[in-house]
């Protein structure tokens, strides 16, 4: 770090009172003013078009440019340009949101938000650590940027969304610092590769230049920077080479991917003729699904999306005590528990409610159940291979004895006073992941850990009520999160294992590591339901970022998304199959298609060191403020101390 000396050149904007210069004119601050709002929103025009449904990837590695070189060359408001930049491209990239509901217009607007903040954080720290020279742009910038999504990434409604990195995606295969360091590496380095852009532009500008905060860097060290940036792109391939030797290819595992085309307004808006259609839709692919087994031979698994199951995963247990503290009996009302299903069962806690549960309440669950295993059998008998099926989950918590029948001829009373309200219950729901075996027996279940907010919970609810306006369901559809990152296994094949991903949490790059904590899945399956946005841009942009998933594991991923896109994606992040020939004509669309998903087995460094390059990142640009700010300190400090001409000394001074 340069060391500032006291008397530098006044900060931004200074100069403008006194300075009778044509450069500081109210004409000529006017023009420059304009001039970093114009070259800001173009940087945010330009990162859009980097995006889908654009896609033009290498964009990325110039779309900041603009912007960078307001912060380094201009005074003036680039804070307000920054935040303005943010918004406009935050606006155009997450349009597709609105799409779902019209609730989610707000929803809409806060994520653009959120980018905009992202951008005007950014602008901050490099202005105030690029000022007299403190330090360079090519070290602060990807430092910032890291750090900041890192930040949006790990908050609890982060969005993890549009990265530098993901711009990159149809490059994954030759990016081998995304197994190291994560997508956020990349990122790191595009930014890297637009700062050092920005000093070669601006070495003109700034030297000599008295009138700017900023310094520009010396010959030398830019040509370093150079090398620098130039080193890790060159070294990018040589480091998937060696992963590709690393982790070879252990074994390959036949799949079959059921992708619906249902948009979600069928299940949000019930009605009966809406209902028919889905179960036609729904037997018609059974149909083409058998067909294609016999055509293609013999599968290991069939995968059905998030949720699309014309059916929910029903159960009833009987717990000790209505206040949730005692584990079940073990006595599962028929039919009997399975040995795993007594070990996926979470009671329910103190703080949820216990409700009556009046004979006839308690009759329909109980066939409802039923009648759930015996949709899953026949399924199993037309279909007979090991499924993963997608389904709404809801068990109940019986305290104490069963209700009595009702009498017969009697009259029915209802309601929690009623002679049949004898009993409670407590009913607990999520998102799941069933595994079925060929025979049809439920083995094992995947609760989905991740809940989005407003779509699965809503936020402050007992505080605010008025927030459930904000949620695209007109009914109650809060879900409990999963307890366990569990790795599901088919004991048929050898204990081949994988982890499920549902939904979005396929996007959260620090997720997928928890599923190595006992035992590391040979591959991972993501479920999903994308039927709430109707063909535009975020079916691309999901599977975009899915793939990074597989690339950091070193794990093939296979995708069903209701209305796409599905796909098979290999461990280095290429993509092995879709349905159709391209991604466009791969989603909107229903359809079945098989692939050989290739297995892989060893641990990633990402993987066993997780975020240590955004914690080193966060850790730096910690420490660069912090000398900054005490610099800057002590200089004030002995600038206090020092006489100004004309000044009188203070009494008693000698």
């Amino acid at each position: 770090m340069a060391t500032e000396t006291p008397a530098q050149s006044p900060a931004a904007g200074e100069q403008t009172a006194t300075d009778p210069s044509p450069a500081h004119s109210p004409t000529a601050l006017a023009r420059r003013r304009r001039l970093v709002w114009a070259l800001s929103l173009l940087s945010g025009l330009l990162l859009w078009l980097a995006y889908f449904p654009a896609d033009c990837g290498w964009l990325a590695w110039v779309a900041l440019v603009p912007w960078l070189w307001t912060l380094r060359a201009c005074d003036g408001s680039v804070l307000p340009a920054s935040f303005a930049a943010g918004l406009l491209f935050g606006l155009l990239a997450v349009q597709w949101v609105r799409l779902a509901h019209v609730s989610m217009y707000l929803a809409w607007c806060g994520l653009a938000m959120l980018l905009a903040l992202h951008w005007w954080l950014f602008a901050w720290i490099v202005r105030w650590l690029t000022q007299g020279h403190a330090w360079p742009l090519p070290w602060v910038a990807p430092l910032a940027w890291t750090a900041w999504e890192f930040t949006r990434a790990r908050i609890d409604i982060g969005f993890s969304w549009y990265f530098l990195g993901h711009t990159q995606h149809h490059l994954l295969p030759y990016l081998g610092l995304v197994p190291l360091t994560g997508a956020y590496g990349l990122s790191a380095l595009v930014m890297l590769v637009n700062a050092v852009l920005v000093e070669w532009l601006v070495r003109g500008k700034l030297r000599g230049h008295t009138g700017s905060a900023s310094h520009a860097l010396s010959l030398r060290a830019l040509f370093w920077w150079s090398l620098v940036s130039i080193a890790l792109l060159l070294v990018n391939p040589l480091l998937a080479w060696h992963w590709q030797k690393e982790f070879p290819c252990i074994g390959r595992f036949r799949v079959l991917i059921a992708q619906p085309n249902e948009p979600q307004e069928i299940r949000n808006l019930p009605s009966e003729e809406r209902w028919q259609e889905f179960l036609a839709n729904f037997r018609a692919l059974v149909v083409e699904l058998r067909a294609h087994l016999q055509q293609a031979g013999p599968v290991d698994l069939v995968v059905w999306p998030e949720t699309s199951m014309p059916y929910d995963w029903v159960r009833l247990y009987r717990v000790a005590s209505a206040d949730g503290s005692r584990s079940p009996t073990g006595s599962h009302l028929p039919p009997s528990m399975d040995s795993w299903d007594q070990s996926a069962v979470t009671l329910p806690g103190p703080d949820l409610p216990w409700q009556n549960f009046t004979s006839e309440e308690y009759a329909r669950v109980r066939d409802e159940e039923t009648d759930t295993l015996a949709a899953i059998q026949e399924l199993s008998r037309l279909i007979p291979v090991p499924q993963l099926q997608g389904v709404n989950t809801r068990l109940y918590f019986l305290a104490g004895s069963p209700p009595p029948p009702p009498k017969e001829g009697s009259a029915v009373e209802s309601g929690p006073n009623s002679p049949s309200a004898a009993s409670r219950y407590c009913l607990l729901r999520h998102n799941s992941a069933l595994l079925v075996d060929g025979a049809g027996h439920v083995r094992d279940r995947y609760d989905k850990i991740y809940c989005i907010p407003f779509g699965e919970y809503i936020p402050l609810r007992q505080i605010f009520p008025w927030m459930e306006w904000l949620s695209p369901y007109n009914q109650d559809y809060s879900i409990l999160p999963g307890s366990e990152a569990k790795v599901l296994r088919l004991e048929a094949n050898h204990g081949v294992g994988f982890g499920v991903l549902i939904c979005y949490e396929d996007t959260v790059p620090h997720f997928p590591r928890q599923f190595f904590a006992q035992t590391a899945p040979d591959f991972f399956v993501n479920l999903s339901n994308d039927g709430w946005f109707h063909g535009s841009e975020e079916h691309e942009q999901h599977l975009a970022i899915a793939r990074f998933r597989a690339a950091e594991t070193r794990r093939s991923l296979l995708r069903s998304v209701n209305m796409g896109i599905s796909a098979v994606v290999d461990g280095d992040g290429s993509i092995l199959a879709l349905p159709k020939a391209t991604w466009r004509a791969s989603k909107a669309c229903a359809t079945v298609f098989s692939a050989d998903l290739p297995r892989y087995a060893g641990l990633t460094i990402y993987v066993r060191w997780g975020d240590w390059f955004c914690w080193s990142c966060v850790a730096a640009i910690g420490l660069c403020a912090l000398l900054t700010g005490g610099q800057r300190f002590v200089l004030a400090r002995r600038r206090a101390h020092v006489c100004l001409p004309g000044q009188s000394k203070a009494p008693g001074s000698g």
